[in-house]
């Protein structure tokens, strides 16, 4: 999850997720902050198609901030 704080700096759509891992691999290999989002997404005007998933790459300004799990409150 991403702070308030954070700025896009950039965002790709991609089809595939493949090409989404491959930008994931390389912000991580580089240590920028990332946000991944995937969605579906149906052809409006083909009813004989099946929805696709589709994501989002956002490069932040900055690393998000990550909980460990020993300071988030367990579920009740």
């Amino acid at each position: 999850m991403t702070e308030p704080h954070d700025i896009s700096l950039y965002t790709e759509y991609l089809p595939t997720l493949d090409e989404a891992l491959e930008r994931v691999a390389a912000a991580d290999l580089l240590g920028l902050g990332f946000r991944l989002e995937s969605y579906v997404v149906a052809d409006p005007g083909d009813d004989d198609s099946a929805p696709r998933n589709e994501y989002a790459f956002t490069l932040l300004s900055e690393l998000p901030v990550r909980l460990d799990e020993s300071s988030v409150p367990a579920a009740e």
